[in-house]
């Protein structure tokens, strides 16, 4: 329940009331009296034992506290995931047969590092290294194809390099945020742990980065006894093999000892495919705003309830998307909308994302 806080001209005027009941003579609101001056200061210093109380309730809950969330997720055998580095692998050209030394560092064109891991004995031709970010955080993450410059010139290579073209630089995020936190605190809570349900392999994946924005487990995926985990970033968004990789190995993928899930499990992590939907809408009346009305919610409707399809399949209902852009013209406009024609079906391991709203 809430609690309450009075202010500080509230209990002024109680010991004001108060005081005249015991000394009818006196006058609290006179502004040089002593009991007025020692009215004023009760209600400023009781103020201020009011807000701290309300403060300590607020941190007794996990649904409330900021300052002890991570006392509160420690006592459920929860922790903060910390900011993790991005990793990739970067394609350098070499014109002399050398030795190149590992820490070799390379600035992006934002200015943000990167430190080489592997070297050794090259030959003239193209080389592949090994690199991670120099620091932890989304910050790190690159597209495939992303020139970087080495800091300082090395000899018998290139100017510049890139990162390779098959694969990005990712795996870097931030620190997890207190909602996030909060919400594996409070599924923690609230969906108990049944020996490998959904609930447990969604808290489960979702402990193990903070990259993982949306999970989706299916059982018996690829035969009886397995399991495959479907993951996607924010946005929703296709995660690298950096994440995977971390995600398998907190599950203890593929009959691994030493992860969460049940040795009986064949556990596989999936980066979840993206499934990209249209429309198109004829607006009456046709206005810039009203379009942009329309387009925004539209967008919104497709990105707040995506989430991966598990087994079967999902599907979109177009009344929805219908009743999600009237909500949005605010009376505005009406509309007629050709596409998508009919319900939006969403296959196993694939989300929705909001794509082109075209008008006619």
């Amino acid at each position: 329940m809430p609690w309450p806080i009075s202010q500080p001209t509230d209990v002024y005027n109680r010991a004001g009331t108060a005081y005249v009941a015991q000394f009818p003579s006196f006058q609290p609101s006179a502004p040089n009296t002593v009991i007025g001056a020692t009215s004023r200061i009760l209600g400023m210093t009781a103020f201020d034992l009011y807000l701290y109380q309300g403060y300590v309730m607020n941190e007794l809950f996990p649904d409330t506290t900021e300052d002890n969330l991570d006392r509160h997720a420690g006592n459920w055998g929860l922790t903060r995931i910390p900011a993790s580095v991005a990793t990739g692998s970067i394609l350098w050209v070499c014109s002399a047969a050398h030795t190149l030394p590992t820490g070799i560092i390379f600035t992006d064109p934002l200015g943000n590092s990167y430190i080489t891991t592997s070297g050794g004995a090259v030959t003239p031709g193209n080389v592949t290294l090994t690199a991670t970010a120099a620091t932890a955080g989304a910050q790190g993450n690159l597209a495939a194809n992303t020139v970087l410059t080495p800091l300082s010139p090395v000899t018998g290579m290139a100017g510049q390099a890139q990162v390779i073209p098959s694969a990005a630089f990712s795996g870097g995020a931030v620190a997890e945020s207190n909602t996030a936190l909060r919400g594996r605190l409070l599924s923690r809570i609230r969906l108990r742990g049944r020996g490998g349900n959904n609930a447990d392999y969604t808290q489960w994946t979702q402990a193990a980065s903070s990259s993982v924005a949306y999970v989706t487990p299916v059982a018996n995926y690829q035969g009886p006894g397995t399991v495959g985990v479907f993951v996607a970033g924010v946005g929703p968004s296709v995660l690298g093999s950096g994440v995977l990789n971390a995600v398998g190995a907190y599950l203890g993928a593929q009959y691994a000892s030493g992860g969460v899930a049940p040795v009986t499990a064949y556990v596989v992590v999936y980066a979840a495919a993206l499934q990209t939907v249209n429309a198109t809408i004829h607006l009456t009346p046709d206005t810039s705003a009203n379009r942009t009305a329309a387009s925004n919610a539209f967008s919104q409707f497709i990105t707040q309830s995506a989430t991966i399809a598990g087994a079967g399949g999902s599907t979109i209902d177009v009344t929805s998307i219908d009743g999600a852009i009237a909500g949005g013209s605010g009376g505005a406009f009406t509309f007629d909308r050709t596409v998508p024609a009919s319900d939006v079906v969403i296959s196993t391991g694939t989300i929705a994302v909001a794509g082109t709203v075209t008008f006619v």
